[in-house]
C-alpha cells in the first residue's frame, strides 16, 4: 500500500516521532510543522531522518516553520 501524503503537526514531537517511523518507503511527501525550539533539534537533524527525500523548508518566524518532503 502507498500513502501519497502524511501531514503532521505534533508541536515538537516531529523528530522523536519521524525517529522511529519505519515505513517511510510507502510515503510519497510529507508536510508538517518542525519546531526546533521545542526539540532542541536543527532542521538539519530533523531532514536527516528522510534521506531518500528532497526536502523544502520554509522559515515564517522565529516560533513556526513548515517543511515540505517529496521521495526522490
Amino acid at each position: 500500500t502507498k500513502i501519497d501524503l502524511i501531514k503532521f503537526d505534533i508541536e515538537g514531537e516531529e523528530y522523536k516521532i519521524f525517529r522511529g517511523f519505519r515505513n517511510m518507503a510507502k510515503v510519497s511527501n510529507f508536510i508538517g510543522e518542525f519546531h526546533a525550539e521545542i526539540t532542541a533539534k536543527t532542521v538539519d537533524n530533523f531532514l536527516a531522518l528522510f534521506p531518500n527525500f528532497k526536502g523544502r523548508y520554509f522559515n515564517f518566524n522565529e516560533q513556526r516553520s513548515m517543511t515540505i518532503l517529496s521521495q526522490c
